[in-house]
């Protein structure tokens, strides 16, 4: 199968002249930014997963489900669109143009981002944590508010039925991981089962042998557990006690430090950087390719290379969620300076699929982003209306029931992934290949918003936090508020700023029109 190279397309403008961006990929790059903000927001809404946990969170609602399928797509299509993009520039402009620009565009806002909307992330956070109502058993051992937590035992139920939804920790595990001894003296005095397990088969007394509290573990041992000792040994003489004792004040520290170094969401600049660079530098090696071995070579080369990221996207897949040992729908988080390998080699893969789709056709000379995607309805159909079901029962099926093995759940995520990234690739090209003003204006602020909404998100998260009214309503009206008033912000601060300039490049002012 032979694909020739293609100048850039040309596609219509709103008034009926040529152009020679491509709009619906515009548009998409900007609904994929804009449901950054949908997919932040909706995080409030799922039970101990976010900064802030909404007071009408639940695990019965679709916002877990939401919050999954966008996950599962979104910064996939960012980072194709990234490298079709990469391609285009670098056509355009050579080495040194598309250095130039990605470095205005790219690692100016991270490192301006750092500098301001990191420390606004962290003192949201921090605001959020120290208005938040200590109204739950949970809350009051976290804050460690002794009052609060004998207030809320006093009208406690069962503290053995009371199960984390993302480990499946009781309470008496967290006062112990907190090392609080009052709080674990509360619990167990109030019927805490010293025996619960959570969901990896951890009792709080394990969790305290591991961390090496002697002080802990009798505590435990006096309300019921058994002495493991040997007789006429200390705790300290015992195997494996304190084992993990230094790991956990790293892990802490680590976490703490992460605080201020890591990149909060603007992760993917980095990414993109390194990235351009991998760009650069490969693109050296494929046109000495080229020379070397005939353009004819290097089409047919670079074609099955491009379709070959698509299968190839299984293999840093299966590293995700610690090999299925911590199982999760979609992509892994790494927003330190320091990226996890599987997760940059999988991202890698879709940049690497758009910068070899940029100016390629097919075999009758159409140009592979028109048909690459054509059944785009049926794609996305199947992909939300059956594979992501699936996929999502297949990773959080209890291995009690159904023990799936994880190359197969990973399959079936990268089979969604893919699916819901040709999908959109069609559907856009279908629906907004004719530019519009509006689709443009949104398409042209949402890198700023994405940017800077979530502080906002964070602080209006908590705000509303207490508010008895549908979740629903309350998910949809944060959105909403928020889009609106960062979109004032865009108009008012940045789109005709040196700021602007940054993000989107110049623009003329309408009054010097």
């Amino acid at each position: 199968m032979v694909h020739s190279e293609l100048p850039p397309s040309t596609t219509m403008s709103g008034n009926g002249g040529v152009s020679d961006r491509y709009h619906e990929l515009d548009a998409l790059r900007g609904a994929m930014m804009l449901l950054g903000i949908v997919l932040h927001v909706s995080l409030a809404f799922v039970p101990d997963i976010w900064v802030v946990t909404d007071a009408q969170a639940s695990v019965d609602g679709l916002f877990d489900e939401m919050f999954l399928a966008i996950h599962g797509f979104r910064m996939p299509v960012f980072f194709l669109l990234s490298g079709f993009f990469t391609s285009l520039l670098f056509r355009r402009r050579g080495v040194r143009g598309l250095v130039r620009q990605r470095i205005a565009r790219l690692l100016l806002p991270l490192i301006l981002g750092v500098c301001t909307i990191g420390p606004l992330v962290i003192g949201a956070s921090i605001w959020s944590a120290n208005i938040r109502p200590v109204d739950d058993v949970w809350t009051a051992i976290e804050v460690g508010d002794m009052s609060a937590l004998r207030r809320e035992l006093r009208n406690a139920d069962d503290l053995s039925s009371r199960r984390s939804p993302r480990d499946g920790a009781t309470p008496l595990h967290l006062a112990v991981y907190m090392t609080n001894r009052e709080a674990v003296t509360l619990l167990l005095d109030a019927g805490a089962d010293v025996r619960a397990k959570n969901k990896d088969g951890v009792t709080p007394f394990e969790l305290a042998y591991h961390f090496g509290e002697v002080e802990l573990v009798d505590l435990l041992v006096n309300y019921g557990y058994p002495d493991i000792r040997p007789k006429g040994t200390s705790w300290d003489e015992s195997a494996g006690f304190g084992d993990g004792y230094d790991l956990a004040l790293r892990d802490r520290d680590l976490d703490a430090m992460s605080v201020w170094v890591q990149l909060h969401h603007m992760w993917f600049l980095w990414f993109l950087w390194w990235f351009v660079v991998a760009y650069v530098v490969a693109e050296r090696f494929l046109r000495l390719f080229a020379n070397v071995g005939g353009s004819r070579s290097f089409r047919v080369a670079s074609s099955w290379l491009m379709w070959a990221m698509i299968p190839l996207t299984f293999l840093p897949q299966y590293f995700m969620g610690e090999v299925g040992n911590e199982p999760g729908f979609g992509p892994d988080t790494s927003a330190n300076w320091l990226p996890a390998a599987h997760v940059l080699g999988y991202y890698a893969m879709f940049f690497t699929f758009g910068a070899l789709l940029y100016g390629r056709a097919n075999d009758h000379g159409h140009p592979m982003l028109a048909t690459v995607a054509r059944p785009w309805l049926a794609v996305i159909v199947g992909a939300i209306v059956v594979v992501f079901p699936v996929g999502a029962l297949m990773t959080y099926m209890p291995a009690d029931v159904m023990d799936v093995p994880w190359w197969a759940v990973s399959l079936i995520q990268v089979m969604y992934t893919w699916g819901m990234v040709i999908g959109l690739l069609g559907m856009f090209r279908h629906v907004f290949k004719v530019e519009r003003r509006g689709v443009r204006y949104l398409s042209d602020s949402s890198y700023w918003l994405y940017l800077a909404h979530l502080p906002l998100v964070i602080v209006a998260q908590a705000w509303v936090r207490p508010w008895a009214i549908p979740a629903e309503l309350k998910f949809i009206g944060l959105v909403v508020v928020i889009t609106a008033i960062l979109l004032c912000s865009y108009q008012a601060f940045v789109r005709h700023t040196w700021v602007g300039r940054i993000l989107n490049g110049r623009r003329t002012c309408p009054q010097q029109q």
